[in-house]
Formats: structure tokens, C-alpha cells, sequence
């Protein structure tokens, strides 16, 4: 009907909670995944945010401090994120503009740079030598990234690396994730070699 509610949010601040308990800092970005749930880039607090349908608000990754620090989510800094995107397997994107960084949140709960991060490189080229101010993010299916660049005012994209598996990490091609370069045995793959020793039965190395 047209109708504007609050979801999340009350005054300026830092707090997890549900509605009106929550509080953000001048938050710039936001994304929405498959489940429903809104991811905002929370600058100020340099903390990226969960908010469910509910509106029950979480932290993901980050912490008060601004900083540049990669790794597990609870101890992982940023500087000034001013933008989120979230791809179709949930990983969440950040535009870690201070940091001229745009950095990944994984399923796995580890966050780590995917493009950025030479403050002397150019705007284009191979992603980890890039000089870039992202401020704005899109994720779309073919593991791509777009963002507007405000150090070169121009629209980029990025194919983001993939990783290949070998015998050497206990894992075939055929069931390594290309994003991660982690084994993920399939267990219609069952039989299919796991190293030199094992077999993939039941979707696992055995």
C-alpha cells in the first residue's frame, strides 16, 4: 500500500538487537540476499551488519576499530565500508573504501581482499595491484563484481580469480570449489580419487 516502516534502527550508534534496539552509524550500502536478509555496510562503526526479516540486527565481520586486518570475521577490520553486495551462494562482498580494498566475507566465516590494496597501482589491470575507491558494489551470478571507482570515475568489473585443486591438497578438479580452491566431494562422485589414498564414498574422503 505504499506504507514506509522502520525495520531496524533508532538513533546514531553501535548496537545488535532486534528493531528499534539496533543501532547503526552513518550506514552507506546495502545488499539482500536469497533468504531475505539485509546486509549493510555500516561505515562509521566499520562493521559490516546482518538484518534479518524480523529485524533482528547481527554483526558479521568487524569490529569498532578502523583498520586493516583479514581473517576470522569477529577480529577482521575495515576502514569506512561504504558498500555491500551478496552473491548467489551468500558470500558478502565489501567495498572496504578506506582501505582502497574490496574484500570478501566467506561461508566459512573468513574474510580475506579479492581485489585492491596498491595504493601506488593503477585502476585496472590484475585485481590484488589495483588502486581503487569503491563506492558502490554488484555481485551477479557469473562470480563478477561491478563497482564505481571514485579515484577514476569510471564503472569497472572484475572477474574474480578462481582456484584449482590438485592431488597435493587431497582433492580432483572435478570436486574442488573454483572459488576457494577448498575440496568439495560430490557424493554422486562416489569412487572418484581423493589424493593419492583415498576415495570419495558418501560425498567424503575416505
Amino acid at each position: 500500500d505504499g506504507s514506509v516502516g522502520t525495520l531496524a534502527g533508532s538513533t546514531s550508534g553501535f548496537a545488535d538487537g532486534k528493531g528499534s534496539a539496533a543501532r547503526f552509524n552513518a550506514p552507506e550500502g546495502l545488499a539482500t540476499d536469497s533468504k531475505g536478509n539485509v546486509f549493510v555496510a555500516d561505515t562509521k562503526n566499520n562493521r559490516v551488519r546482518k538484518v534479518a526479516a524480523d529485524g533482528t540486527v547481527a554483526t558479521i565481520a568487524g569490529v569498532a576499530a578502523a583498520g586493516f586486518v583479514e581473517g576470522p570475521a569477529a577480529s577482521a577490520r575495515f576502514n569506512s565500508p561504504r558498500a555491500v553486495a551478496v552473491n548467489g551462494k551468500g558470500e558478502v562482498f565489501v567495498a572496504d573504501t578506506g582501505n582502497k580494498r574490496v574484500r570478501r566475507v566467506g561461508l566459512d566465516g573468513q574474510v580475506m581482499t579479492v581485489i585492491g590494496g596498491t595504493a601506488a597501482g593503477p585502476t585496472t589491470g590484475p585485481g590484488p595491484a589495483l588502486n581503487i575507491s569503491a563506492a558502490t558494489l554488484l555481485a551477479d551470478e557469473a562470480g563478477r563484481l561491478f563497482f564505481l571507482d571514485t579515484l577514476s570515475y569510471q564503472l569497472l568489473r572484475a572477474d574474480l580469480p578462481k582456484k584449482t585443486c590438485s592431488d597435493g591438497n587431497l582433492c580432483t578438479d572435478d570436486s574442488c570449489d573454483g572459488e576457494t580452491g577448498a575440496c568439495k566431494h560430490k557424493a554422486s562422485g562416489d569412487g572418484q580419487t581423493c589424493g593419492a589414498t583415498l576415495v570419495c564414498t558418501g560425498g567424503a574422503c575416505t
